[in-house]
């Protein structure tokens, strides 16, 4: 029996989405100038090398030790692919994150990719077997489907606990909003957040998680929870554009504050500088009331209350006024550390 045109199925078409996603990337490196988009970029041509060399194993009439070849290929991309996305989370997390918060969500994540790498590891051998060996299939094959099920619980706890993460930066980001007075909608404070779109990273993981464990089959569609699992597949092929939104968007919202002529190292610097100063005012009451407290104007306490003027006291005033300005422009810096993170690569 001839095998079927390549486009007939789905894995062309998700084959076709990687390549896409990867000229897509080259044109974001070319705007932002910057390394950025490297982790879609990787991620993307996984995707479209391993769907592509899942039809050749699958679909096609070539000999056994080729299609073994093939395999092992194909289940690396596929390790590179699903493990690969989460190494976005990282990298925004490393650079936003106490010093404490970071050691240990850096610790979590090495443990659960050492776990994802060794259960794909032995998915790649038992594949290799299979391919080999056509009588041991039905026996493998069970194995192979609860060995996915351990694989994509895995994955989904590492998104998961990236998200966890993200989530405590996008509160402490609300809770500075307040602080700084800033009437901002929250629907639209959400959709501008780099921690809404990377949570959503966590749903498709946990998708996958779920339909595996009701999918009695391998790479085949039989049943409703294997196509939810395509659809969830194809959502995670697709994820490459949301973090090459979320870097044109934090490349805009960085030229709002900062204007276009800022580089790589100053964005990054002055970032570091409202990430210090919030663990300042965090960790010292003075600093608090000092820095994120509004001043009250010259002629009246904080009550509202007239107060004699003293006119010994113009410079203390000008003082005041500036440090207020200062204190705006640092809220208006320390939103935009917890809303979106251009430059950091």
């Amino acid at each position: 029996m001839a095998p079927s045109p390549y486009f007939e199925l789905s894995w062309s078409i998700l084959s076709t989405i990687g390549v896409i996603n990867v000229l897509f990337g080259i044109v974001i490196i070319a705007i932002v100038g910057c390394t950025a988009p490297s982790v879609a970029l990787v991620v993307s041509v996984a995707t479209a090398v391993a769907n592509g060399l899942c039809y050749y194993c699958s679909y096609t009439d070539n000999p056994a030790i080729n299609k073994a070849v093939a395999s092992v290929v194909a289940d690396l991309m596929w390790l590179v692919q699903e493990t690969g996305l989460s190494f976005y989370t990282l990298i925004i997390l490393r650079a936003t994150l106490d010093r404490r918060n970071r050691i240990l969500y850096v610790r979590i994540f090495a443990v659960l990719v050492i776990i994802i790498v060794a259960i794909r590891m032995v998915i790649l051998v038992l594949n290799v077997k299979m391919t080999l060996n056509s009588g041991t299939v039905l026996a493998s094959l069970v194995i192979n489907n609860n060995l996915h099920c351990g694989y994509f619980i895995a994955i989904a706890m590492l998104e998961c606990v990236g998200s966890f993460f993200l989530v405590r930066k996008f509160s402490r980001g609300k809770k500075a909003m307040k602080q700084a007075h800033l009437n901002t909608d929250l629907f639209h404070y959400i959709m501008r957040s780099t921690e809404f779109r990377l949570t959503l990273l966590a749903v498709i993981g946990l998708g996958r998680a779920v339909t595996h464990l009701c999918n009695p089959s391998f790479r085949v569609v039989t049943d409703l929870s294997s196509q939810i699992d395509r659809f969830f597949y194809t959502a995670e092929c697709m994820f490459p554009v949301m973090i090459y939104i979320d870097i044109l968007a934090s490349r805009l919202i960085h030229s709002s504050l900062y204007g276009s002529g800022s580089g790589s190292d100053h964005g990054v610097g002055r970032r570091s500088s409202v990430a210090r100063g919030y663990t300042r005012c965090k960790s010292s009451p003075q600093h608090q009331e000092a820095d994120l407290m509004p001043e009250f104007h010259h002629g009246e306490d904080s009550s509202g209350a007239h107060m004699p003027r003293d006119h010994g006291s113009d410079k203390e005033v000008e003082r005041r006024v500036n440090k207020n300005k200062n204190n705006q422009t640092y809220h208006q810096e320390l939103i935009y550390f917890y809303l979106a993170i251009p430059n950091l690569y």
